[in-house]
């Protein structure tokens, strides 16, 4: 899931077909004792499998951390997806939505 996983880094992905949507929490555990703080994470790679839906160009990434919704670049490969999380605090949310259907009339 994530590449060269950091083993204080937990990822967990939910997929939902019927939503078109892959929804990946991230939960930063590295706690440092001295300092009784967690210790951010920067330039972290995801890796998820690619959903069975054309998804959109941009991941979205959601954090209590910050007050900022970001759009993230996905690089497409044949079996999975990339998303470079830029920064990690204590927790986040990457959501990867399909692209919206075109309805013909």
């Amino acid at each position: 899931m994530l590449k060269n996983p950091d083993r204080k880094v937990v990822a967990y992905p939910y997929y939902s077909s019927a939503q078109r949507t892959v929804v990946v929490h991230l939960l930063n555990c590295d706690h440092d004792l001295k300092t009784d703080r967690v210790v951010p994470k920067s330039n972290l790679v995801l890796r998820i499998k690619r959903p069975e839906f054309p998804p959109e160009e941009n991941a979205i990434l959601l954090s209590p951390d910050t007050n900022k919704v970001l759009s993230l670049k996905t690089t497409y490969h044949d079996d999975h997806v990339e998303i470079i999380i830029p920064h990690l605090e204590v927790y986040s949310l990457v959501v990867l939505r399909g692209k919206k259907i075109s309805q013909s009339r």
